[in-house]
């Protein structure tokens, strides 16, 4: 059903604020996204000795957009709201079938070239800042993702057996149908120095899966977040954010429908578990 699967994207987010009032700002950006991803996944007839494997590197670069507004009621409260569009991208790159199966068919590995389009949903933002001590405030945010366009992943010109015969133009349509989602987070600042903020937090990410189409290519769950994370204000214009998040899953079932890659047809039936790591870094720059 699948190998390896992987997905990198590096977002390169540059953006301007502005301050309309004493209590109002708006700010605007632009954002470049170069994602490389790879599918793939081992053909055959249940022995390894007869087994040959699919590999599928692609890669693009997207862009996209996003705006907000910040309205402070006072030095100690504040709320915000932002959007982000979606980033399309169009990936491409080498399709490659390896292995004893693609020697017999085709007298050798062979490629072909492999092209598919993935949406990264828009998703809008609400969040919250109060300080409820001198050293000590607290935040929260509220989420909403778009993942209802994220519907079928079709990978064309895909390289393997078809009809019996060598091919570099095989389409695999995988269902994956996802729902709109919600993620609520809470966390706090502690102002360790005039210059040093630490920070912690928790949250819930809802799964855009469901159980009818969750796959071994994409698993996922609902996520349950721990982060930490710091500020470091070098000088009164400059400022440099990082953290670190880690997300856990619980055991979820696989079942999808059954996936027809040229003549082979895969039926997955299962479990999975796992977790990701997200770290994030910023630089601020006031211009003023």
């Amino acid at each position: 059903a699948a190998t390896t699967t992987a997905a990198t994207v590096v977002d390169i987010s540059p953006s301007l604020g502005l301050q309309l009032t004493d209590k109002g700002s708006f700010g605007f950006g632009f954002d470049i996204q170069r994602m490389d991803a790879e599918f793939d996944e081992v053909g055959g007839v249940g022995l390894p000795t007869t087994n040959a494997e699919c590999i599928n590197k692609l890669s693009d670069t997207g862009y996209g957009g996003h705006f907000g507004v910040l309205y402070q009621f006072n030095p100690d409260s504040r709320v915000g709201l932002s959007y982000h569009t979606q980033v399309v991208h169009h990936l491409n790159g080498p399709s490659t079938f390896i292995g004893p199966i693609a020697t017999a068919f085709g007298g050798g590995p062979y490629s072909g070239h492999a092209y598919t389009n993935l949406t990264l949903p828009a998703y809008t933002a609400l969040s919250g800042y109060h300080r409820i001590l001198p050293k000590v405030a607290i935040m929260g945010s509220v989420i909403y993702t778009q993942w209802n366009v994220f519907r079928v992943t079709s990978l064309r010109g895909v390289a393997g057996i078809d009809n019996l015969d060598a091919s570099t133009n095989i389409t695999v349509n995988v269902p994956e149908y996802y729902n709109n989602t919600w993620n609520v987070s809470v966390g706090a600042d502690y102002e360790a120095t005039e210059k040093i903020t630490l920070r912690c937090g928790v949250g819930y990410d809802q799964t855009p899966t469901n159980d009818a189409y969750r796959n071994a290519t994409l698993p996922d769950n609902n996520r349950y977040a721990t982060a930490i994370g710091g500020h470091y204000q070098s000088s009164p214009t400059l400022g440099f954010d990082v953290g670190w998040t880690h997300l856990m899953l619980k055991t979820t079932p696989i079942n999808p429908p059954p996936v027809q890659a040229g003549d082979q047809v895969t039926t997955t039936v299962g479990n999975v578990r796992g977790g990701a790591d997200v770290i994030a870094g910023q630089l601020t720059w006031n211009i003023e």
